[in-house]
């Protein structure tokens, strides 16, 4: 694959499951070095991306505090955040 951009373009990366996207931002990121890809970035360059899971928590934090609330917990929010 190649592929040229300049640094203003913002791209989406969409596909099947198993079509290798999130290798691809891998790559892209350094997370992965593989020795027959060659990445060229301009050093300005910035990627921004969200991993697959990483917002699983957030989600299970805010069902736990909104069950929390529903409930008439009176804790603080600082307090249930801690716990």
């Amino acid at each position: 694959m190649s592929c040229h951009l300049s640094l203003s373009s913002r791209v989406a990366i969409l596909g099947p499951n198993g079509a290798g996207k999130s290798t691809l931002l891998k790559v892209l990121t350094g997370e992965v070095i593989r020795s027959k890809d060659r990445v060229e970035k301009h050093p300005n360059l910035r990627i921004g991306y969200i991993k697959q899971h990483a917002l699983e928590h957030v989600e299970q934090h805010m069902e736990k505090r909104q069950t929390s609330i529903c409930s008439g917990d009176t804790r603080t929010e600082t307090t249930v955040r801690s716990s």
